[in-house]
């Protein structure tokens, strides 16, 4: 319907907050069963893509993963700003629910991965970047 998409279990019912798998692609249908496509798998990409970019532009580890965050934090707060300020999703209201949902997330694995980074370089040994900072100052007011 104008909503959204459905989909149905090989018994008939229709598929309410559990996964479908269609033509060979997984999607999730929510609590009304309307299929939500593809927004965890957009952010994990821009997480890649920033690290790449931070890689293809010769940066250091910490910017790259600095870039990677922001890159994939950002394309929520676009996605937002799109579905409410343009006449193609002023129709929609809906969108920038989602929106907001994808905020929520992003916010959660930008924080997560962060935290993975943070982790990593604990156990190998490597100073973490407040730390850094720390013996910054301690050197400047020496």
């Amino acid at each position: 319907n104008a909503q959204g998409s459905y989909a149905y279990g090989s018994g008939g019912a229709m598929v309410k907050n559990g996964w479908a798998k269609i033509d060979g692609k997984w999607y999730w249908a929510n609590a009304r069963g309307y299929l939500v496509k593809g927004w965890v798998s957009v952010n994990g990409v821009g997480y890649l893509l920033g690290y790449l970019a931070g890689i293809a532009t010769h940066m250091n580890v910490p910017k790259r993963r600095t870039l990677s965050i922001e890159v994939g934090m950002q394309n929520a707060g676009l996605a937002t700003n799109l579905a409410t300020s343009t006449a193609q999703f002023a129709a929609l209201p809906q969108a920038a629910v989602i929106c907001a949902v994808s905020c929520v997330w992003h916010s959660i694995s930008g924080t997560l991965l962060a935290g993975w980074f943070a982790h990593r370089d604990e156990k190998r040994g490597i100073a973490s970047a407040s730390e850094l900072v720390g013996r910054e100052a301690a050197e400047q007011a020496a």
